[in-house]
């Protein structure tokens, strides 16, 4: 105090303390806010942990898928090796050519070139399923088929679907923590329209050796302030409109979630019909056309030509099948993250 005096005995000093207590609306407001932004987090964890757990899945069913286009593949390269030998045999009889012998031959390796694309691709795929686990080394050995492939069911109807996605999906509580911290923001925004007091000296002491009458003196001071001029238009008015951001936000949330759900009961459906008419008209039709080539091939009084565009059709039917059921399978999971949770025709 009295620093012009500095060097006389005039200057003196004072120690105070200053403190503005929250308000109980702000306190409150920061308390929820700062929780609903925790259960957004942890919501937002959920979420990917679902989508990581559905990734598995379908990595899990493309490896299945391509572990049975190989099986069929080389099943194909040993009837083929297998005609190639009925052809030698048919040489030495004078009832093949040569000709026919590099026809076959090519056919194989045809079959051949196939399979070993195919297992390429099931190598990718085992690598991308161990990266997904985080287990590089780890060795990957697969279930039979999960029920739902062997015996395709509809699914439930949108609407229940939508209230299990209502009810289950991570993003949907996230997007509401969200929101719920948009409305705390609202509230503090409003509160500072408030009176409210501040300590602005509790207490001040104060030493003064110029004073004649108090050289010591104990100081409390007491504001109280009144927004009059400034209601806080400016910072209420951000703060809902992120609210309504937040808000259509929700809104197009959901709208998305309707939307994934209602693409993946169509697929599913295009896939399920494709599945019964397979299993009810073609893969009897094969069964028989592959018992008729059987008895054929062991007769050796066959065409090759047409021998080879039998065995040609019969594969390709049948990787078309195992393709429809990983179509089938992936339309399923597809469902099953839209809504967030694991879905189970009814009945079952």
């Amino acid at each position: 105090l009295h620093l012009q005096e500095w060097g006389n005995a005039g200057p003196g000093f004072g120690v105070g303390f200053q403190w503005s207590p929250p308000q109980p609306v702000e306190r409150s407001a920061r308390k929820r806010q700062a929780e609903a932004r925790l259960q957004e987090v942890r919501q937002e964890i959920f979420e990917r942990e679902w989508q990581l757990a559905t990734e598995v899945r379908a990595a899990c069913a493309l490896l299945r898928e391509l572990q049975e286009q190989g099986r069929l593949l080389e099943g194909a390269v040993t009837r083929r090796q297998r005609i190639i030998e009925l052809v030698h045999k048919r040489i030495q009889l004078g009832a093949s050519t040569r000709l026919d012998l590099n026809l076959v031959s090519l056919a194989l390796t045809q079959v051949e070139r196939e399979r070993d694309d195919v297992e390429a691709q099931r190598v990718v795929a085992v690598r991308a399923l161990q990266a997904l686990v985080g287990a590089p080394d780890a060795t990957v050995a697969l279930q039979a088929s999960p029920a739902d492939q062997d015996a395709p069911a509809t699914p439930p109807d949108g609407r229940a679907l939508e209230d299990q996605a209502l009810a289950a999906r991570p993003a949907l509580r996230a997007a509401k923590a969200r929101y719920l911290q948009r409305e705390q923001a609202v509230r503090r925004e409003y509160a500072q329209r408030l009176p409210w007091f501040q300590l602005s000296a509790a207490p001040r002491y104060r030493f003064n050796p110029s004073s004649n009458k108090y050289d010591h003196d104990l100081y409390l001071g007491v504001e109280v302030t009144l927004p009059i001029f400034n209601w806080n238009t400016g910072g209420i008015r951000v703060a809902e409109a992120e609210r309504r951001e937040e808000r259509e936000k929700m809104v197009a949330l959901l709208s998305h979630l309707r939307r994934d759900i209602g693409m993946a009961q169509a697929r599913l459906e295009v896939h399920r019909a494709a599945l019964v008419r397979f299993r009810e008209r073609v893969l009897p039709a094969l069964a028989e056309h592959e018992r008729l080539l059987e008895v054929t091939m062991r007769g050796g009084q066959v065409d090759l030509v047409t021998l080879l565009t039998a065995e040609d059709v019969v594969l390709r039917h049948r990787r078309a099948y195992a393709a429809l059921l990983l179509q089938h399978r992936t339309a399923w999971l597809a469902l099953e993250r839209a809504v967030g949770a694991r879905v189970f025709a009814p009945g079952r």
